[in-house]
């Protein structure tokens, strides 16, 4: 009921201490009986008031305590000794203010640790290196050496072998005749399938080449997109993240949320696009148009590759194109390392095609030379130990052309990506070693002390911004379906007597909780908290939630509405006399109800001072209802009998419902 008089207007204040004055006092004498045409007395528990214009409000009432929502629970991050507390519980911030200090031992330890993480890095990233070119060019000149050297040495072994064949043996002549024949026709299909296998490869280099080339130009155009940047060839060779780094660009501000559209209203620029500076690397006429022109949603970084719906992730965008340039430049290096593959075979094949006639036509020749048995078994081990050699020679330069072994080479890349990780968890931690506030606020929160040892994620203090304060509440399943967010509160608290504050509904639970059979359904409030007040948690507090309000509408009250719920009348006096006039009402409140149509502003209604029951009157009415069924704003309280028809704070389906029990 108390949050119910806070609703009151003055005026209506006023007319019930009148009608209260009046019951008490006796009222009227009453005159004349009433007949068929009109009454023409007033009863004693009677009353002449006036139909007035005023405002009709309905609201929802919760109850809670009040809390601050940002709030930041800081740690170290690093086990250690706390050195000193530089605050104390209730002291006022600003963002980046000191706030403890580890000891320096600690210190010590975590710059040791991020010293030896940065050893770890360096050797990770020379292990890649070595892993991209695991040949020198001097390394694979000596291997294509050792293939000549040994074509050679087989050419001269085949030739001596050639002298010492038997010349006069028919047979053998045939049949080297015959291979002679057969390596002239190996050697032509081996020279004809190398041409072909180089022109196939030709075409494969060409479309890798191409592909590299659209790669790096699509990544020095996501560079150009965001941030107006040409970049060198050495940029070229430089991931993202480290680039933007390495050149002093800060991202996420550049592109801070709070930086959008702050140089347009109503689509009309206030200040013109910036000129662009030349001591930064970026583009400021880029960042400016960007900001100000796309209307999606714009994020520098985005965690767990998350992006805002419809919007844009400035990092992923630049980490994608670069991550397509890499790939396009490791296809073009497998490209090119297959192709030397496919030509050092096409080479040996045609060579080997080729040693095969010449060593056939050598043969054929020395058969019909003849040649000492002894002096042959010596030439042909020749030959043969020459080949083995050729054969190695050759394996080893296909492997010093083959270039570095994928596997290891992503063995070591994850190695790196591992060192990166610990060498900026370990600059983390050191950077923690100073706590720091990252709002500002108030300390709500200090659970540590000098010379305390504190585990990395142990909460010390505790940090938030007492200019947001939030109420949470909860409603009633019957309410909840007419609480919008934004909807207006009035929020009043025992620590600030008399005074009210302006809030606003923020957040409405989909989710009911039920408690011995009561469903309801938590609300959050938040407070527009007025200059010079601070509040603190904990504070219990009231929010009266506007669901409804109706400026300048006729009023009377519900103790003056007669008749049935179908057709509901008022008795007026008009000209000495109490007519009996039907009326359509709107909403109540659960002391005035809104007259639609039937009355006029001036008029006098009777009102019952007292409750009266009889057949032909329905009472005390407290709630709203109109004749077309639509319903409006039931009263606060529904009573039982012919006294109250539903919740003023609740629209007419549930006066409805109340309507029916109490007929």
């Amino acid at each position: 009921m108390l949050t119910l008089f806070k609703t009151i207007k003055l005026w209506q204040a006023l007319v019930l201490l009148l009608v209260a004055a009046a019951g008490i006092g006796g009222g009227y004498l009453a005159y004349a009986a009433a007949t068929n045409s009109g009454q023409t007395a007033l009863a004693k528990t009677q009353e002449l008031i006036p139909v007035q214009l005023g405002d009709l409000v309905n609201q929802v009432s919760t109850s809670g305590g009040l809390l601050f929502p940002n709030k930041e629970a800081l740690t170290f991050g690093a086990q250690g000794t706390v050195a000193e507390v530089l605050v104390s519980e209730g002291q006022a911030i600003e963002a980046g203010q000191p706030l403890a200090r580890l000891d320096a031992a600690t210190i010590a330890s975590l710059e040791k640790s991020a010293a030896q993480a940065r050893v770890t890095l360096r050797n990770s990233q020379d292990a890649l290196d070595q892993a991209r070119t695991p040949h020198s060019a001097q390394e694979i000149a000596l291997a294509q050496a050792a293939v000549a050297n040994a074509r050679l040495s087989l050419r001269n072994a085949q030739d001596a072998l050639d002298t010492l064949l038997d010349k006069d043996s028919l047979e053998h002549l045939a049949e080297a005749q015959a291979a002679v024949d057969n390596a002239s026709l190996n050697l032509a299909s081996t020279v004809l399938e190398t041409a072909i296998t180089l022109k196939d490869w030709d075409k494969k280099l060409a479309a890798a080449e191409e592909a590299l080339a659209a790669a790096e130009d699509g990544y020095r155009g996501v560079m150009s997109k965001w941030l107006g940047m040409t970049l060198t060839g050495e940029q070229l060779a430089t991931p993202p993240e480290t680039l933007l780094v390495l050149l002093g660009v800060p991202l996420a501000s550049l592109y801070n949320s709070q930086s959008r559209f702050t140089d347009i209203g109503q689509w009309i620029n206030t200040q013109g696009p910036p000129s662009d500076d030349p001591a930064t690397p970026w583009s400021e006429p880029v960042v400016y148009a960007w900001l100000n022109y796309l209307p999606a949603p714009i994020v520098a970084t985005c965690e767990g590759s998350f992006i805002p719906p419809g919007g844009v992730c400035i990092m992923k965008e630049m980490t994608d194109a670069w991550n397509a340039f890499q790939i396009a430049q490791d296809n073009l290096a497998s490209q090119q390392n297959q192709a030397v593959k496919a030509v050092v075979k096409g080479d040996s094949s045609a060579t080997q095609a080729r040693n095969a006639l010449a060593g056939a036509q050598d043969t054929l020749a020395a058969l019909k030379a003849g040649a000492d048995p002894l002096e042959l078994d010596a030439k042909q081990k020749q030959v043969a130990v020459a080949q083995a050699n050729l054969s190695k020679a050759e394996e080893d330069l296909a492997d010093a052309l083959a270039g570095p072994d994928l596997l290891d080479l992503e063995l070591r890349q994850k190695d790196v990506a591992s060192a990166q990780a610990a060498l900026d968890t370990a600059l983390e931690r050191l950077k923690g070693a100073t706590l720091t506030s990252p709002l500002k606020g108030i300390v709500t929160l200090v659970n540590i002390k000098a010379g305390q040892a504190v585990n990395a994620n142990a909460v010390v203090v505790e940090v938030a911004d007492p200019l947001v304060v939030q109420m949470d509440g909860t409603v009633d399943e019957i309410d909840v379906l007419f609480i919008r967010e934004g909807a207006q509160a009035d929020v009043s608290m025992d620590a600030l007597p008399g005074q009210t504050l302006t809030g606003k509904v923020t957040y409405i639970s989909s989710a009911a909780r039920t408690a011995q059979g009561v469903v309801t359904y938590p609300i959050q409030v938040q407070l527009q908290v007025p200059e010079g007040v601070q509040l603190r948690e904990g504070l219990s507090a009231t929010a009266n939630i506007i669901i409804r309000s109706e400026q300048n509408v006729l009023l009377i009250p519900t103790q003056a509405v007669y008749g049935s719920f179908q057709q509901p009348t008022a008795k007026v006096m008009s000209n000495g006399k109490i007519v009996e006039r039907p009326v359509i009402l709107g909403n109540s409140d659960d002391f005035w109800v809104v007259v639609k149509e039937g009355l006029a502003q001036g008029d006098r209604v009777v009102m019952e001072t007292a409750q009266v029951t009889t057949s032909g009157q329905l009472g005390n009415l407290r709630g709203a209802f109109t004749v077309t069924g639509q319903g409006g704003l039931g009263g606060v309280t529904g009573g039982a009998g012919g006294q109250g028809f539903g919740g003023g704070q609740r629209p007419g389906g549930a006066g409805d419902r109340n309507q029916n029990q109490n007929r």
